[in-house]
């Protein structure tokens, strides 16, 4: 007892002492091109980059983050140093934001369907059944014009998203009792723990789900001892954290997709030379697919380990993701109207829902 009250001492300790204070990051100040400014930074007082995230540090994500911060000091010399603060160090997603928006931290890696409370234009590549594959996610959210808005509403909000994350989808982990469920129908009447957005729990209403609200903490219990029925997740984080043990029935309809992506402090970023802004810059992409090389290969890690540990999958044809899909737009059409208008509602249907049936 004693030595768990001192650890979340030492946290909130750490957690204030990093983010509370001066509303400015002392490491980043000022025009960042001025002389003075674009001298500043040297491999013994090198600039730091504070990267935020709620994942475990075994986690593929994080060990991406640890490569690329090898690669920013190796490539400016030294003058860039990466500080990764994984498991909540630094507090949640929305501490996060409001830290990147304050410029009391630099970076950090978050999904933004799940800070849907700052903007709800976030939760526009989360819609669920938007899109059937990773190719096709990728193509819209990290090459076309779906990114552009994301980076729009982002920029919007004093957040610049500088590196697009892993493609991630939804899959549903449920219980012996609740099994497979490769349509909207055999969903019903379930409880189940969703990710917190409007368009989430307004969308499974509407289908009969009994949204289920469920710290992470808590889910592998709650899948255990039936309060709930299964809970939405990816092939990496869910299994890091045994999910799978009780909700070993996983169906691998996409239900939505929810990569997390990096984004840099707006404020913070304008106030960096641009000789350090073009290295940052120029290591995204080989980033970026490094974090998708390490996503991949846990995920095909994990699929192989579940099977041997008898977990079930089930493999959805491609007539049920069709149902499954047009099915979702006509739930959520209306909402997404409001929120996004219906130019940008008529073109997902237009060229990805209809597009890719």
């Amino acid at each position: 007892m004693k030595r768990s009250l001192l650890l979340t001492i030492l946290i909130v300790l750490t957690t204030t002492l990093l983010l509370a204070g001066c509303s400015t990051s002392e490491n980043i100040q000022g025009d960042g091109n001025t002389e003075e400014a674009v001298n500043k930074y040297s491999a013994d007082n090198p600039l730091v980059i504070r990267l935020g995230n709620v994942n475990s540090p075994t986690d593929s994500s994080v060990r991406a983050m640890e490569q690329w911060g090898e690669i920013l000091a190796e490539r400016s010399e030294g003058r860039i140093k990466m500080e990764i603060y994984s498991s909540g160090q630094l507090g949640g997603n929305r501490e996060g934001v409001l830290a990147l928006q304050e410029g009391s931290v630099e970076m950090w890696y978050f999904t933004p369907l799940s800070v849907a409370g700052f903007d709800p234009r976030f939760q526009l590549s989360g819609l669920p059944g938007l899109f059937s594959d990773a190719e096709t996610a990728e193509k819209f959210y990290r090459d076309g014009w779906v990114g552009e808005l994301m980076d729009k509403y982002a920029l919007e909000n004093g957040l610049r998203r500088i590196a697009v994350g892993e493609p991630s989808f939804g899959y549903l982990f449920a219980n012996d009792k609740a099994g497979f469920a490769p349509s909207l129908d055999q969903l019903k009447g379930r409880k189940f723990r969703i990710v917190e957005s409007p368009v989430m729990k307004e969308y499974f209403e509407k289908v009969g789900v009994i949204p289920t609200p469920m710290p992470w903490g808590e889910i592998y219990t709650g899948l255990q001892r039936g309060i709930i029925d299964g809970m939405f997740g990816n092939l990496v984080w869910p299994v890091a954290a045994g999910f799978h043990e009780v909700g070993n029935r996983i169906t691998m309809l996409p239900y939505f997709y929810f990569p997390s992506d990096w984004f840099f402090s707006e404020k913070l970023w304008e106030q960096i030379p641009d000789d350090l802004k073009g290295i940052i810059t120029e290591s995204v992409k080989e980033f970026e697919d490094i974090a998708r090389t390490e996503f991949a290969k846990e995920t095909e890690v994990n699929i192989k380990k579940m099977k041997e540990q008898g977990v079930k999958f089930y493999q959805p044809t491609p007539e049920e993701i069709d149902k499954f899909r047009k099915q979702s737009f006509a739930i959520w059409k209306d909402y997404a109207i409001d929120v996004w208008g219906e130019e940008v509602v008529d073109r997902l249907e237009t060229e990805i829902i209809k597009a890719n049936n």
